[in-house]
């Protein structure tokens, strides 16, 4: 079905290419196709037509995080309600305590990250506090997908005024599979090294008895013989390969700062381990190194040597999901990468964009959008960790946040199990049992970047919205 926006003709500029870069992602995850023109409209303009779906425009160009207030919007469709387990919604554009809801402008602070970008400049070592979010900040669910629900109920708003048919079209709905590889074993001391510290952490700073018992056992059973301990990728990728489910593995290529790997782009280990996920057909991708966010021009020099070795990158994902929002998404876009898979939270488990979704991320320096996809990270099993370090209860926080992507239906987050998972070195051994629960759920296709990539762009495009 065709779908188009209406906007007065004197409307700000900046205001028109939000609600219409907005409009143009509503209708790609709501199976409408954007036109210019269509016989059915979405009109902001006062003087339209009765027959035209209307919206009041209560949208303002956010300056500061304290210019934006919180009120409750009532959800009154109960499958709605039911579906996402909430019965109402934070509204942060009202006016004039009048109660006509902008939703494209609610879908629009949520998915443009707008009210981190307006921080930009404030001093966080570019890792964003969870309290320094919409979520945080406003003490919201973050493992609710709160734009994805606004688009829902616009898109049921829309269908109910023009009485469009309801189909339940079947898609596919992709989960990236992916790994981050911040050791590998380069000789037997330095992974004595690195299992000795793990145990002391587990003592000092985690007080995990449970944990710290299973790293001794590590070290007393495996003595002397340690390097196999972190030798992980033959047992995931069997994992993988029984559960038919693909991976994407992120390598840093340098070592130059104390947070960063323990390996380099020129170390044998590197290249033996990238050849044998290539062998097994994985796809490879770049780990961005904890000084790329400081140094614009970083990324690229990192891309580059990659592509010297031979080694095409598609996506990306920053060490720490550390990134300045100065410069790095438009550094992929001029490296001209096909997706992102920063925009998650170190803190906890989630939707940071709102969005249970893939979605290419706003430019405000252009006022347009970005060239590439978001895959959110969604799931780290690091952060499962830190939630629940008692009872080790994963599941039923990862289900949460599973059963809304399946609810959305469009997938295209990511999850993240780093390879040191696999033999209880880094973090407990029960989350080699919960990643095999994951994989083994049918609502799913585990799979890769590139695969996702290729799935969505046409989609995306379709509707106006040009990808790399």
């Amino acid at each position: 079905m065709q779908l188009s926006i209406e906007l007065p003709e004197k409307i700000d500029s900046i205001l028109r290419n939000r609600l219409i870069y907005t409009f143009k992602i509503f209708c790609t995850l709501s199976d409408y196709d954007y036109t210019e023109n269509s016989e059915y409209k979405l009109s902001y303009n006062d003087n339209s037509d009765d027959k035209y779906f209307k919206c009041k425009s209560k949208f303002f160009d956010l300056k500061n995080i304290n210019d934006l207030n919180i009120q409750w919007y009532e959800i009154y469709n109960q499958s709605i309600s039911d579906k996402y387990g909430i019965h109402k919604l934070p509204v942060f554009f009202l006016k004039n305590d009048v109660y006509e809801i902008d939703i494209l402008a609610e879908i629009f602070i949520w998915i443009s990250l707008q009210f981190e970008y307006v921080q930009k400049n404030e001093n966080f070592g570019h890792i964003y506090p969870f309290k320094n979010s919409l979520h945080g900040h406003f003490n919201l669910d973050p493992k609710i997908p709160y734009a994805s629900i606004w688009i829902e109920i616009l898109s049921n708003k829309i269908k109910e005024f023009y009485k469009f048919e309801t189909k339940d079209n079947f898609k596919k709905t992709y989960i990236i599979n992916s790994h981050d590889i911040d050791f590998l074993p380069k000789s037997n001391f330095n992974s004595f090294i690195r299992l000795f510290k793990n145990y002391l952490i587990s003592i000092i700073r985690f007080k995990d008895k449970k944990y710290s018992k299973q790293l001794l056992k590590l070290l007393i059973k495996k003595f002397p013989n340690y390097n196999k301990l972190f030798y992980n990728f033959n047992i995931l990728m069997n994992i993988e390969n029984e559960y038919k489910a693909k991976g994407i593995y992120m390598f840093l290529i340098e070592n130059t700062h104390y947070k960063d790997g323990n390996y380099n782009i020129d170390d044998e280990i590197f290249k033996l381990m990238v050849k044998k996920c290539i062998d097994n057909g994985n796809e490879i991708g770049l780990h961005g190194s904890y000084s790329t966010s400081d140094q614009k021009g970083k990324l690229t020099e990192e891309l580059n040597k990659l592509q010297n070795e031979g080694i095409n990158i598609s996506g990306v994902r920053q060490h720490w999901l550390r990134f300045n929002y100065n410069h790095y998404f438009k550094e992929v876009d001029e490296n001209k990468l096909k997706y992102d898979m920063t925009i998650g939270f170190n803190e906890t488990n989630g939707f940071r964009s709102g969005l249970a979704a893939a979605y290419p991320p706003y430019d405000f320096e252009n006022e347009t959008h970005h060239k590439f996809l978001e895959f959110p990270l969604a799931i780290m099993e690091n952060t499962l960790y830190f939630e629940d370090k008692d009872k080790y209860q994963w599941y039923d926080k990862s289900e949460k946040i599973l059963k809304n992507v399946y609810n959305f239906k469009y997938g295209g987050v990511s999850i993240l199990w780093h390879d040191s998972a696999f033999q209880g070195t880094n973090f407990p051994i029960e989350f080699i049992e919960l990643y095999k629960k994951i994989l083994n759920d049918k609502r799913f296709e585990f799979t890769d970047g590139k695969t996702t990539f290729d799935y969505f762009k046409p989609i995306y495009l379709k509707n106006k919205l040009e990808l790399n």
